[in-house]
Parts: structure tokens; sequence; C-alpha cells
């Protein structure tokens, strides 16, 4: 049997496929600060993914990156959570939805690469922005522990 591999050349970074991780910073008044990522055609596309990303992260993934000190396990660790309560997530993540008001954008975006850099128009179509959120996790736990009782 003989086995090929080829590497990209592209460093991980710039590739457009690459997903970054919700990483913890620390904790400030109550709350957690964490760093996360966002795509998008503008600024406020990217802050809103981040934040729908961040509080979707420490709901189902939990906080294992950063700051050893802050991380925390993931508030709903059946796997099938989100499925059980789809309709209650359809609407909590939806575009005006309650994820807004558990997470903030803490300061202004970190770094400002671009990820893959698609030009069309001389407009680059996709944007890759790192914010720091301030995440109420308690409020979370509140919310989805109620939820989660009732069904």
């Amino acid at each position: 049997m003989v086995l090929f591999g080829c590497k990209s050349k592209l460093k991980t970074r710039e590739m457009g496929a690459y997903t970054f991780k919700t990483s913890c910073i620390g904790e400030l008044e109550n709350k957690l600060l964490v760093s996360s990522w966002g795509q998008g055609k503008t600024k406020e596309e990217c802050e809103k993914a981040a934040l729908k990303k961040a509080v979707k992260d420490i709901i189902f993934k939990g906080i294992l990156d950063g700051n050893t000190n802050c991380q925390k396990p993931p508030i709903l660790a059946t796997p099938d959570a989100e499925r059980k309560l789809s309709q209650f997530f359809e609407e909590f993540f939806g575009a005006n939805g309650q994820y807004q008001n558990y997470a903030t954008i803490y300061n202004e975006p970190r770094s400002q690469s671009h990820s893959k850099k698609i030009r069309k128009l001389d407009r680059v179509l996709n944007l890759s922005l790192e914010f720091q959120i301030l995440v109420d996790r308690a409020g979370l736990v509140k919310l989805l522990s109620n939820k989660n009782s009732n069904n």
C-alpha cells in the first residue's frame, strides 16, 4: 500500500474554513470575559457572529482554552440538549434573539485579519475579527436550568 500526502502552503489562520476557538481571558464583574471570533462581510456582522459563537460555546461546548483559572464546562452537557430544545434555541439565537441580553462586546476588535482574502470588485467578501466579549454565564445557567427542567 502506498500513501501520499500533501500539505497546504497556506498558514492555518489564512484559510477561510478555519474556525477559531473561544477562549477564556478572565472573570470580570461576576461575568466571564472570553475571546471569540466572528466572520462576516462587515464589522457589525462579525460582532453578532462572535457574540452568538461565544454564547453557543459556553452553553454547548464549555470554555476549555485560555486562562486555566476560568475554564468552564458546558452549561448543557447532554449531547442532544440543542435538539430537545430546538424551538427555544431557534428563537434564542435568532436575528433579535435573547442571546444578545447575555453577552456584550467588551472591547474593540483585538485583530483585524482577513480570512481568506477573496476579492470581488475591490471588496473583501469575508472578514474575521476577534472580540473580547463579556458573558453573563450565571444568567445563562439560571435561564437554561429553568428551560431544561420544564422538558
